[in-house]
């Protein structure tokens, strides 16, 4: 029989919100020439003439966390388990424990250990000073677990404390930015003794459903994009359910593609093997601002036959327009978004505009070090193409680095075999605070 159980890329990956904040490029600064001088802003490079740098302004200060549990292994049936989950932390040695204030429902979250669905567990954290964490511990404690009769009501058949703890994770928790953990936790792992009444887990199991082995962690990973409107871009790419997008959208970690919104097809989630489809909401003014756009990322439902027939949500987060988080991108430009995946180099965005407009956009990958750096870009005709396979790259080097408190905020960039319209020359600015 084919399993249709939900892909482990988001694991893997082979796989409302006010501008209160500024972070990222320092503005109109000294153009950098080469040699160093230290200031009270940070480092940068000699004194020289006068540039434009992209400002960056995170959408809070805060922290957004977000834990998703994806159940099911078999279909549901009389006698189905659901664990109630509380006290959902993430920790750092001994004493560094988010949330540090309690939010949410005392009723935790509930899921059904058999069926296929997406629970979702989320939390605003402030991180103070710091620039950013990532948290190495996951725990949460079983406080309840029901169990499903034969005229489908659910009767409580424990209540109580039963910890699960020291899920090695890796989850990067940054001011302004919306990370996700996504944790495969089903009646594979977790069953019910009814001997000792009590829940029982099953840690191997549990490891071999979220695809640890040895030191390995569960990784975590940036789930806010940044959209790029390219409606006005001569050639597109074409969306998998037709017609051509009108988005282009990445976080750092992953990208898509985005057409209209609000019907399964309206959005694309690429990673390096596959393609994954579901819908785009639009940001939604509200009294005290703009909640972002959200994307669904959709699979097909292994409980019901033929599993296509019906989808279900495998990823979610949100979106907002580069326009909303940063300003002062002037006609050209390139916009780097850091990584949190171990190894990889982060991503990049390279635009021309014309009228406010954007009317040309290179995508790819970008590595940037203590004192320089590189990039390589694609035009985004290419997104839905192998990286082996694309057409019309380019590469550039990057210098002339400001920095703030080590971490670089903008730079100078060289480019060689860009299109004219894009330039050989020009400034770069990183998504960060």
């Amino acid at each position: 029989m084919q399993d249709f159980a939900l892909k482990k890329w988001w694991i893997l990956f082979v796989a409302g919100a006010v501008v209160v904040g500024c972070a990222g490029g320092v503005g109109n600064v000294s153009s950098t020439t080469g040699g160093s001088t230290t200031g009270t802003t940070g480092t940068t490079g000699t004194t020289g003439t006068t540039r434009s740098v992209p400002q960056v302004a995170l959408p809070s200060n805060q922290a957004e966390v977000r834990v998703s549990f994806l159940s099911g292994q078999g279909r549901r049936a009389p006698g189905s388990l659901s664990a109630q989950l509380n006290v959902i932390r993430l920790r750092i040695g001994g004493t560094d424990i988010i949330p540090t204030q309690f939010n949410g429902s005392t009723d935790g979250v509930n899921v059904q250990l058999d069926g296929f669905t997406s629970n979702k567990y989320g939390f605003a954290q402030s991180l103070g000073n710091s620039t950013g964490k990532d948290y190495q511990i996951f725990s949460t404690v079983i406080t309840k677990m029901f169990e499903e009769q034969v005229n489908g009501t659910y009767s409580n058949i424990f209540t109580g404390s039963f910890p699960i703890e020291n899920i090695p994770v890796n989850v990067p928790v940054r001011p302004g930015r919306q990370s996700t953990l996504q944790i495969y936790f089903n009646n594979a792992a977790v069953g019910f003794d009814g001997g000792t009444n009590e829940p029982t887990f099953d840690l191997n199991e549990f490891n071999l459903e979220n695809a640890l082995d040895g030191t390995n962690r569960i990784q975590g990973f940036f789930s806010d994009m940044i959209s790029f409107d390219i409606s006005n871009v001569a050639t597109r790419p074409t969306m998998s359910a037709g017609g051509d997008a009108d988005k282009f959208m990445l976080s750092g970690d992953a990208m898509g593609l985005s057409r209209s919104s609000n019907f399964d097809g309206s959005f694309d989630l690429f990673s390096p093997n596959f393609v994954e489809s579901g819908v785009t909401t639009n940001p939604v003014q509200l009294p005290e601002g703009v909640a972002p756009g959200t994307y669904n990322v959709l699979e097909p439902n292994p409980a019901v036959i033929p599993p296509d027939v019906a989808r279900i949500t495998a990823l979610q987060g949100v979106w907002r327009d580069v326009n909303s988080v940063i300003t002062n991108l002037g006609n050209t430009g390139i916009i780097v978004f850091p990584t949190t995946r171990p190894g990889e180099p982060d991503m990049a965005v390279a635009y021309v505009r014309t009228g406010g407009q954007i009317t040309g956009l290179w995508f790819g990958n970008a590595t940037v070090t203590s004192n320089g750096g590189t990039v390589s870009l694609w035009p985004v005709s290419q997104a839905a193409v192998a990286e082996g396979s694309r057409t019309g790259g380019f590469t550039g080097t990057f210098s002339n680095l400001t920095k703030v408190g080590g971490v670089t905020k903008d730079g100078d960039y060289t480019l060689t075999g860009a299109p004219g319209a894009l330039g050989s020359t020009g400034v770069f600015a990183v998504y960060t605070q």
